[in-house]
């Protein structure tokens, strides 16, 4: 069958890119997934950083009642600079949240779209990779049962990162530019998720061995290296640095009770967790394999054969608990933190093998590509359902509660987003603060009430208050006026991270250190002083930006000199 025609095609993905972003075209309710107020206080926090003057942020203020946490360090936050903005410019935070959503369902589908459409040089079969991959129940579950977003963001970039890889290293040394973007784009969302597309990336470079001997292809892996490590210099130097130096609150051990139960029977298991692929794409494949298994070609079985991989290795079938107990490799797997994260890799490969399938089973059938459509539609709609259970009850997917809907309004979100002692997480912190060293009353076995009460830190005021005249706090950035007898140390109301400044009004560079439970402190000296504290993070980190930003200029310059060639 001679592929359809491109317009078609495309309008198909324009409305599928809408159809699996409904939940987000609301201007007053967001969906309530586990990490929403984690990356939603990331987004506050970054726009009031930035209004204090800080940028890029590395210290995200309104967590922990303003006192800050090192998220913009430990954390990739490129891309919540988007939504971070358009709070800036006054945008609900629903809104920007929401449109963040949408834009991330788009890049899923355009950058999956690209990349398969010059892999198979066929516009319908990318078109239908793309939409089963964007409606991919891990994938959905992601951004609106979990909002893990930087995993999803991850998941967006990862099929243009590796199906590029694999282009220049065995058809055309042009795709080095987009291998550049395509790892960018993950190393920029989600570190773990980095750490998968390494490994993919080794494997991929493992099997085109051969063709690495060829100058042409040396030469452009090694741009495509260069300019993806200089790139992502200005966010990896301060994570490793603080990474490597502070103990940090976060959590970092294998969840084994969140790993696919091994003594559930193969049918419950597909019924109540469809291990996160879905039936339907499970049906396809086996459609396929029953009708053309003599005619599959060997890149298809391989594909299937990882996928399913990766879906044993998310659940307890997989020796965990044996590789756990391993030296060296047992203290290393606690950043998995969760093996269903590795359904990520097998989405990717299980939406190409139900595409390719698709395409093939319904060839000469009359009105094949409204049909195909149809089925990608209606697959989407299926996992939405399974998703949210249509009779209100609260469907659970691994033990936790799928909330659909819920109005920002609700007194959780009155606590985070609008009342000014709103506390937030406490991951990315000191690893010795707690709870209860930070919130007065707060009672551990009483915690999701606690929350929903007016909270806040004990001891929060400047000491000595009596030695300040008048502050100012706007994100990270404190300005104060001090008139002090004698020389005199003023505790502020933020947690110490080492890149802290504080400057005198003719530029002399005051003693920063911490007291107690890391809190900020400042040397002041005799008499009356104007002095500003602000976040600006260590000299080699500026000097990573610097590097990073020739990078970006350099590989913008190699791209339109290649292409005017």
């Amino acid at each position: 069958m001679i592929d359809g025609d491109k317009n078609f095609w495309r309008a198909a993905l324009f409305i599928f890119a809408l159809v699996i972003g409904q939940p987000a075209f609301s201007a007053d309710v967001m969906t309530y997934g586990h990490d929403i107020l984690f990356h939603t206080f990331r987004i506050e926090g970054m726009a009031e950083s930035m209004s204090g003057g800080q940028f890029p942020v590395r210290i995200v203020g309104k967590s922990l009642a303003g006192y800050g946490e090192a998220s913009g360090i430990f954390y990739p936050n490129l891309f919540f600079y988007i939504p971070a903005l358009l709070r800036m410019a006054g945008v609900p935070l629903v809104v920007a949240y929401n449109f963040f959503c949408i834009l991330i369902n788009v890049a899923t589908i355009f950058f999956t779209f690209w990349s398969v459409e010059r892999l198979l040089n066929s516009t319908r079969t990318a078109a239908i990779v793309a939409m089963l991959y964007g409606g991919f129940m891990y994938r959905l579950i992601d951004l609106y049962v979990r909002s893990a977003l930087g995993e999803a963001i991850a998941m967006a970039f990862m099929p243009m990162a590796l199906i590029s890889l694999w282009l220049m290293l065995n058809r055309s040394e042009k795709y080095w530019r987009a291998t550049v973007i395509g790892f960018t784009g993950v190393l920029q969302a989600h570190i773990l998720s980095s750490l998968f597309m390494i490994g993919a990336a080794i494997l991929i470079a493992l099997l085109s061995f051969k063709r690495l001997s060829r100058r042409e292809v040396l030469t452009a892996t090694a741009k495509a290296a260069f300019f993806t490590a200089l790139l992502n210099l200005w966010f990896y130097v301060p994570f490793i640095d603080f990474y490597s130096t502070m103990s940090f609150n976060m959590q970092d051990e294998l969840r084994s009770s969140d790993i696919l139960s091994s003594s559930s029977l193969p049918w419950k298991l597909f019924g109540g967790m469809q291990l996160f692929v879905g039936w339907s794409i499970v049906l396809i494949l086996i459609a396929f394999i029953v009708r053309e298994r003599t005619a599959i070609d060997r890149v298809w079985w391989s594909a299937l054969a990882f996928g399913a991989l990766m879906l044993i290795m998310s659940t307890k079938i997989f020796p965990w608990d044996m590789l756990e107990s391993m030296p060296l490799i047992g203290e290393r797997l606690g950043v998995l933190q969760f093996p269903y994260r590795l359904v990520m890799l097998a989405s990717m490969t299980l939406a190409y093998c139900a595409g390719v399938a698709l395409v093939r089973l319904l060839d000469g059938v009359k009105h094949s590509r409204w049909l195909i459509c149809l089925i990608c539609f209606a697959i989407a709609q299926y996992n939405f359902a399974f998703l949210n259970d249509s009779e209100g009850k609260t469907p659970e997917i691994n033990g936790y509660p799928c909330n659909w809907f819920i109005d920002h309004n609700d007194g959780l979100f009155r606590l985070c987003f609008v009342d000014s002692d709103a506390f937030g997480y406490i991951d990315y912190v000191y690893s010795d603060i707690k709870f209860d060293d930070l919130i007065e009353g707060f009672a551990p076995e009483d915690f999701l009430d606690n929350l929903k009460k007016p909270t806040k830190l004990r001891n929060d005021d400047l000491d000595p208050r009596g030695a300040v005249i008048d502050w100012r706090k706007v994100g990270m950035t404190i300005e104060l006026n001090v008139r002090a007898d004698e020389p005199t140390t003023i505790r502020l109301p933020l947690f110490f991270f080492d890149g802290y400044e504080a400057t005198t009004d003719d530029g002399r560079a005051l003693t920063v250190g911490s007291i107690g439970k890391h809190r900020l402190t400042v040397e002041v000296p005799k008499g009356e002083t104007h002095v500003k504290v602000e976040y600006v993070g260590r000299s080699a980190w500026r000097l990573a930006l610097m590097a990073s930003v020739i990078g970006l200029i350099g590989f913008v310059i190699q791209w339109r000199r290649e292409r005017s060639c």
